[in-house]
Formats: structure tokens, sequence, C-alpha cells
């Protein structure tokens, strides 16, 4: 009797302290969770005598340690841990940790090797090993887990995704290489190896001694179609164009030839190695005479052709897609093309609106905006500006880039005619429509110099607007001489027109013209604002010229002297895929200022 009445007395305090406790682990978690590890140590330390039992309790103290670094109190915590539960293997994982932390590489084995002596000694405990080595930088370590475990499992399969991208942390470049190829080997029908395979062939260095010996003698012993594409990717890399475009067939014609892959080279090609195209083209022509994609080969023919300024035969290209593609789409997007190459290359604005309004391009979703944008620019080159911007108002779901293109046509366009006042509220509301925006920079640059010059009409700002509206009209003669009256004038303004002017000229590939325009600016306007943005188109010449190391060093030079330019990430960036393309150990691409 007496014992039950206990039970009836006591029963309401233990569950009442039940609740009392969980609160105060809540309250630990909080601590936690907000990195207040200290006040999360001090309760957790207060409550974990009477609860060494409870796990959530030690989890939190065991965090709070880590977070603290009291690498001391954890060890004996974890000691007293094992005390009680020395079957728990877990316990063995964060012992493991705790050592990898301390940099106790010993100890740290031996904790891994009591957790697998606990724990299944399947594929999952070495994973659970590795991960531990992983996430505490010592990735030549997780590799030795990796392989022992093929081993002890004979198992030569696993991890073969694990290994490449460790591998590739380390730049271990021929091993990552090697699982992946193993993996594509093991697992032909898994669709993510290949995606992975072609990304680590692009991150290869191309001075690696090793890469192209073992790419030739996977070929020699397993001639594939996976083989000769890996091979023309790496001769692509090095500038192997022939070789490339040799193994890219072959690769076509070992496996699904219908093209695929050719029509993956001329992607890159049409870029990296223009005068190659019309090989390339011929090629595809000849293998694949009924393709679906014969179109998209000529309109990547025409596009190297622009870019070696090779206008006459382009327009020869797109007239062949014309007659040639069954598709109303290959049709259209030839017209909007040879409508740009008009106006952009040959300054013909007539016979782009020729092409402009042959049909389809006003309905067509994809097409419709930018071949507005165009009609409205050829409309204005030939001083129809109000049915210019009636073609805009047109338009509706004027959404970026496009969106952004018409609001500063306008803007300029108010601008041409010194309508400044206009102009400043039109070039403002673009900024806060596209706050991102392509054209941010030049309208605040724009605006700069709305309030920084004078508005009248015998001012050198005047002269400017007037040297764009001639610029945009292609009116050479009457922008060159007021680009000569602007070149005494107020620097920024001067520096303004002769960017423009540059920009002009290496549209149309005068790039001699054009880098004379730009050296200008560096040597006569080196401190406005312009000067980097100068030097980073000098790059950009240098390159289409093929010239990396000039492009290189320009580059290098917009880093060094206007580090806090608005350009510097994007030079960074091009740097960044110059070293890559042509490697140079004497050079390093310069971090981010922080």
């Amino acid at each position: 009797m007496i014992s039950g009445l206990l039970v009836l007395v006591l029963f309401p305090l233990i569950a009442s302290a039940q609740p009392a406790l969980e609160e105060q682990i809540s309250k630990v978690e909080n601590y936690v969770f907000n990195g207040d590890f200290e006040r999360a140590a001090l309760l957790a330390e207060r409550l974990y005598p009477e609860n060494k039992t409870n796990p959530r309790l030690y989890r939190l103290l065991r965090s709070a340690y880590l977070g603290l670094k009291e690498y001391g109190k954890l060890e004996m915590l974890l000691a007293e841990q094992l005390t009680l539960a020395p079957k728990n293997k877990n316990l063995r994982l964060d012992q493991l940790e705790l050592f990898l932390r301390r940099g106790e590489r010993e100890r740290a084995e031996l904790a891994a090797a009591a957790y697998l002596e606990l724990a299944a000694k399947d594929t999952l405990s070495y994973a659970d090993v590795a991960n531990r080595y992983l996430s505490a930088g010592y990735a030549e370590e997780a590799i030795k887990v990796y392989q022992t475990a093929r081993k002890t499992l004979l198992k030569p399969v696993l991890f073969y995704s694990n290994l490449a991208e460790t591998y590739r942390s380390l730049r271990r470049w021929r091993e990552a290489l090697e699982e992946y190829l193993n993996w594509q080997y093991a697992e032909p029908s898994n669709a993510s190896i290949l995606p992975r395979l072609t990304s680590l062939m692009n991150d290869l260095p191309v001075d690696d001694p090793d890469i192209g010996p073992f790419l030739d003698r996977q070929l020699a012993q397993k001639p594939s179609s996976l083989h000769y594409r890996l091979k023309g990717e790496w001769e692509l890399r090095k500038g192997n164009y022939d070789a490339a475009l040799t193994a890219y067939e072959e690769a076509d014609r070992r496996g699904t030839r219908d093209g695929y892959l050719q029509l993956e080279l001329a992607r890159k090609m049409s870029v990296l190695a223009p005068e190659k195209m019309p090989a390339l083209a011929a090629s595809y022509e000849k293998n694949h005479p009924k393709s679906p994609d014969l179109p998209q080969i000529q309109f990547l023919l025409a596009r190297a052709q622009i870019r070696l300024g090779q206008f006459l035969p382009v327009r020869a290209t797109y007239e062949k897609i014309l007659s040639a593609s069954p598709l109303a789409e290959d049709k259209i997007q030839a017209d909007l093309e040879l409508a740009r190459l008009m106006f952009d290359y040959l300054s013909l604005p007539e016979s782009s609106l020729v092409f402009l309004g042959r049909g389809g391009l006003e309905t067509h979703p994809a097409f419709r905006q930018p071949a507005a944008v165009l009609k409205a620019q050829a409309l204005a080159a030939l001083d129809r500006f109000d049915e210019a911007r009636q073609v805009f108002a047109q338009i509706s779901g004027r959404n970026a880039p496009w969106g952004e293109e018409m609001n500063f046509l306008q803007a300029d366009w108010d601008f041409y005619f010194l309508r400044f006042d206009e102009a400043e509220k039109k070039y403002t509301a673009l900024l806060d429509a596209f706050p991102r925006g392509e054209r941010v920079n030049d309208a605040l640059r724009r605006l700069a110099l709305l309030k920084n010059q004078g508005t009248s009409k015998e001012s050198p700002l005047s002269i400017f607007a007037v040297f764009l509206k001639n610029l945009a009209q292609f009116k050479e003669s009457e922008a060159a001489a007021k680009l000569a009256d602007l070149e005494g004038t107020a620097p920024p303004l001067a520096a303004e027109a002769f960017y423009n002017w540059g920009i002009y000229l290496s549209e149309r590939k005068r790039l001699g013209e054009a880098e004379s325009a730009f050296v200008k600016i560096k040597t006569s306007y080196a401190k406005t604002p312009l000067a980097p943005l100068a030097l980073e188109k000098l790059g950009e010449l240098a390159e289409s010229a093929r010239q990396p190391e000039t492009a290189k060093s320009r580059y290098e030079a917009v880093l060094e002297e206007y580090p806090d330019a608005v350009n510097v990430e994007t030079v960074r960036g091009k740097l960044r895929r110059l070293l890559e393309r042509f490697p140079d150990k004497s050079r390093r691409v310069p971090e981010t200022k922080s």
C-alpha cells in the first residue's frame, strides 16, 4: 500500500521533470543553432551529469565543444560515452573527426579501424570514413579508404565517382580521367557520366604531359567512338584543329553516325578556329547530306565567316540555308541574321529592312523582339525616327535584354537631338528598370556626361551627341570630323567619343583602325573611366588576332593598373580562360579584392 502511494506521489514529479529537461535541451539546441557555443556548453554541462545517456544532449554538447575548439573536453566526453556504450560505432566516427581536427593521423586511423570493426564493413561504412577524411581536408587518406574498400570487399567497381572527383580536386588529372572512363565502361547506360567526363576534359591543363599518351594508349586498346571523341577534345584544347576534326569524324563513324559529334565540334570551332569551319562544313555536308542539323552547321559557318570579315561568302551561306532548308524556322532565322549582317557589318540599313520584311519575323516568339530592335535601328539610321518609335510601341512584354536595349536606344535618340532633359529621364528610368542590365555602365556614363558638361547647342556635349547620331547613321566622314572637334575637349567626353568610334570600327572588322582608337584612349585619356574598358577591348582584339600573350598582358594591365574598374571581374574571367587554354606557369590570375 505504501509503495503504491509512493508511485502516486512521485509520478507527477517525474512527469513534470521530463518536459523541463526537454525544454532545457531545446534551449541548448537554439544556442548551438545560433552559434552561441559558450552558452550552449555551459547549460549542457549542467544537464549532462544526470543525463549521460541522453543521445540528443550528447550530440549538442559535442557540437558546442567543436564550435569552441575545446578538443580536450570533447575527448574526455567521448571516452565517457564509450565506457557507457563501447559498441556504439558512431562514437568511433566522432573520435575519427576529433583526431583529424587535431591533426593526429595515427589515432585517426585507429578510430577508423575501430569503427569498421564494429560496422558491417559494407560500402556505406567505408563511405562514412572517407567522408570524414574529405570533410577534414585529408583527400589523400580518403583515396586510400576507397581503394581499401575495393580490395576488402572484392569489388573493383566501387567508388568510381568518389575517386574521380577526389583526384580532380587534387589536380591528379590522369587518374581522374581513368576513373571516369572505368566508370563509363562499367555503366555504359549511365547518362550522368559523359557530362562529367566532358567537364573534366574542359578543365585539363594542356601542358599536362600524361594526358596525351594516356589517351593514345586507350585508343590503341579500345578504338571506340568515346575514345576518339576524347582525343578530339584534347586536340581541340591544344589548338590542333585538323587533328581534332579527324578524331571527331572517326568518333562519328564509329558511333551514332548522325553527325551529332561533328555538330558539337562545329559549335566550338566556329569560335576557336573560324578559318577551319569551311572544311568542317564541307565534311559534314558530304557525310550527312540529309541531316536535319545541316542548316545549323551552315549558320555556324556563316558566323565564322563574319568573325573573319568574309562578308561576301557569308551572304552566299545564308542564301544557301534559305534555299535548302525545308524548315520555316531556319528561313526566319536566316533572314534575321542576314538583316544583321547588312546593318552591323555592311552598314546597309535599306538592305537590312528588306530582309526584316520578308515575313515571319514580326510574329515569331523567339525572333520578334531582336528583329524589332534591329528594324528600329535601321529606321533611325535612315532618319526615320518616328517610325522607329512606332516599332517599339507595337511590342509588348519588353523584358531584358531586348526591353533594356529598346529603352536605351530611345534615350539615345533624345540625346542625338539634344533633348538632354528627356534623355536624362530615360537613362535614369533604365537604371531603375534594369539595375543589373548590360547597358547599366553605358547609361551611367551618359548621365555623368550630362551632369558634368554644358548642354548648349555649341557645347562639346552637343558635338558629341551629333557625333553619336552620325555613327548610328553610318555617316563616317561627318563622324570623323566631329571626333576631331572633340579631341581637345574635356577628357571624359573625348574618351567616350574615341571608345564609341573604336566599337563601331571593330564591329565592321576594321580591326587595325579600331585598335588605334582604343590605344588613343589608353595613351591620351588614361585617367578616365574608359581607359580600362579600352584596354579590355585591346585584349579582345589581340585574342581575335591569335596573339594570346599580348591579350594576357593587356588583361593583366587592367587588373594591375585599374583594380577598382567596373570591368575587373569580366577581365579576370577572360584572363583565367586564356591561361587555361595557353598555360603559363609564370603568370597567375590576381585574386578578387576583398
